[in-house]
């Protein structure tokens, strides 16, 4: 199974928000079983969907059609997520009404090697992104016109409302 992948789902595992599911869209079965087996070992509440031949889009609102879920919550297997990552943002979606959050792209996981880590920050810099270091690290609330989805939760209604992802 994919190491990436792997060092996500111990993040998930720490989430102090336990009401989850985890839906996977894998490109090919090659990691089928390991994928299967490793979530049910750890006991990681999950659905794997079997997609070839489609992008990222395509593969997220294939995920979301088979949710029954009020929020939904995208990560790539690239970011660690924090323990409070889950709790956080549900409890703000909770007490507010706004339809979606986001937050910053490229989460370095623990114990990351040297060079990412000094990559990630270099990206953080407005010398090096301009106003990108602004929307993807900034720790103040902010309104922005998009996101990206490799950080994002937003109401399942509003995602709906709009017919989920743009594949083109």
């Amino acid at each position: 199974t994919d190491n990436l992948l792997i060092k996500y789902f111990e993040g998930i595992k720490k989430q102090i928000f336990k009401d989850y599911i985890v839906s996977i869209v894998l490109d090919n079965n090659s990691n089928y079983y390991k994928l299967e087996n490793f979530l049910n070992d750890n006991k990681i509440p999950n659905n794997i969907f079997l997609l070839k031949n489609c992008n990222i889009s395509e593969k997220r609102n294939l995920a979301v059609k088979q949710i029954k879920s009020k929020y939904i919550a995208f990560i790539d297997s690239d970011a660690y997520p924090d323990p409070s990552w889950l709790k956080v943002a549900n409890d703000y979606l909770i007490n507010t009404n706004n339809l979606i959050i986001g937050g910053p792209s490229g989460l370095p996981f623990p114990e990351e090697k040297f060079s990412f880590l000094l990559t990630n920050f270099a990206k953080r810099s407005f010398f090096c992104t301009a106003n990108l270091s602004l929307r993807k690290y900034s720790k103040k609330n902010k309104y922005y016109d998009w996101l990206e989805s490799c950080n994002l939760i937003i109401r399942k209604n509003a995602f709906d409302s709009i017919n989920g992802m743009n594949t083109n």
